[in-house]
């Protein structure tokens, strides 16, 4: 049995598991055992790290690995089938909080598929409808906004920069996400 990698040596990894594909592969490959840590202040795995932030080439590397699939990470990878199965097995997963606390429908804005968020909503999924504005505009999915906003998201919540959703918009540049906030208040 691998001993539990030391705590630096775990927060390390998982940060590198949002943005450094290359560091996160040549650390899995000398210690598998990263595959399954967790940084518990934040109840983060590398999985959820890379799913969080929408690094597509990541996640599905730690799957390719053996990591386990996670409701976020299905919805961040646009996974409906997996996704419909974890729903028929606990209808309660349509509001998860993984890594940092983000919600299911965070990471679906994150993916931009206006029916894998329908279809988190039509089983329950509420929570986080206010903060998945954010990941929509940054990632310019227009039609994933005008979803929010009709379904109750309130533009005013800021991101972790302190900046409204218009705000947000207009740092992007996307006149048509500009329009659609507008329209909405």
């Amino acid at each position: 049995m691998q001993p539990q990698p030391a705590p630096d040596d775990i927060r390390s990894f998982v940060m590198a598991a949002h943005f450094d594909f290359e560091q996160v592969k040549t650390r899995l490959e000398a210690d598998p055992s990263l595959l399954h840590v967790v940084v518990e202040e934040f109840n983060e795995s590398a999985l959820g790290a890379a799913s969080h932030v929408g690094n597509r080439a990541i996640a599905e590397y730690l799957l390719s690995q053996g990591a386990s699939l996670t409701m976020c990470a299905a919805v961040m990878l646009g996974l409906r089938d997996a996704i419909e199965r974890f729903l028929t097995d606990d209808s309660t997963l349509a509001n998860p909080r993984e890594a940092h606390g983000f919600s299911a429908l965070y990471h679906a804005a994150i993916n931009g598929d206006v029916a894998i968020i329908e279809l988190l909503y039509a089983h329950g999924g509420r929570e986080g409808l206010s903060d998945a504005l954010h990941p929509a505009i940054s990632r310019q999915h227009a039609a994933m906004v005008e979803w929010l906003l009709a379904h109750g998201a309130d533009p005013s919540v800021t991101n972790f920069k302190g900046k409204t959703a218009h705000e947000a918009a207009i740092d992007t540049g996307n006149e048509a996400i500009i329009a659609t906030l507008k329209a909405h208040g």
